[in-house]
């Protein structure tokens, strides 16, 4: 007894509480989340369909997010955050704002490309479920002017730079950068109609050279810049 008053083992034992990572399990759940809304459609997934993709309980869910519109926005932040990252990756380097522009051409179509389906069609679910949370009364909306903007002005100011550097023409910026974005948005909403139509892998210096054959500076020995 002297013995067990000693150790301690009369004491009830103390388990130690299970440190929960909620950044790392949210990020599970917006994971599992983008995989059922590329394969079921934003539209037509139900909030059990995530659990059970993320291997929880339903109720988990609630804990990290009070509804279904909630986690759309919050998948929507998440895939737009996943884009930006390799953008600055790709661009962090460069300062010629022609290698930028082409750069960030290539990486948006690599981007799509990689991920393959799964990415324009959740775009494109995405893109609808922001236009429907328009004309509706919600607490949580896909802020698509916002997204648009922020591409745009980036490029926008890519453009700034290049007529400052006398590499690109006097243009309106804001409306090139309008053209250059409504280009990737048709070319990815061809290719997730017919894949056959467009090859992603070679379209990148299409666009290049349509662009810059019609903004780009011409040097004296007759090149495009």
């Amino acid at each position: 007894l002297y013995y067990d008053r000693i150790v301690g083992h009369n004491k009830p034992l103390k388990m130690t509480p299970k440190i929960i990572d909620k950044k790392q399990k949210k990020e599970k759940i917006l994971k599992a989340a983008m995989k059922v809304f590329a394969s079921k459609g934003v539209a037509n997934t139900i909030m059990n369909d995530i659990a059970k993709e993320a291997c929880i309980g339903k109720g988990t869910i609630y804990e990290y997010f009070k509804s279904k519109d909630e986690m759309i926005v919050e998948a929507f932040n998440y895939f737009i955050n996943q884009l930006n990252s390799e953008l600055e990756k790709d661009l962090q380097k460069l300062t010629d704002p022609i290698e930028k522009l082409k750069t960030m051409i290539s990486t948006l179509v690599k981007f799509t490309e990689k991920s393959l389906t799964e990415t324009i069609e959740i775009i494109l679910d995405f893109w609808a479920e922001g236009i429907r949370q328009k004309y509706e009364t919600k607490t949580y909306i896909l802020n698509l002017k916002e997204t648009y903007n922020d591409y745009r002005n980036i490029i926008i100011k890519i453009l700034e730079d290049g007529i400052k550097e006398n590499k690109i023409k006097k243009v309106n910026t804001k409306n090139v950068a309008s053209i250059i974005i409504a280009i990737l948005d048709g070319i990815m909403l061809q290719w997730f109609i017919d894949k056959n139509v467009i090859n992603l892998s070679s379209i990148s210096e299409d666009i290049h050279r349509l662009i810059f054959e019609g903004i780009g500076k011409t040097i004296k020995s007759g090149g495009i810049l």
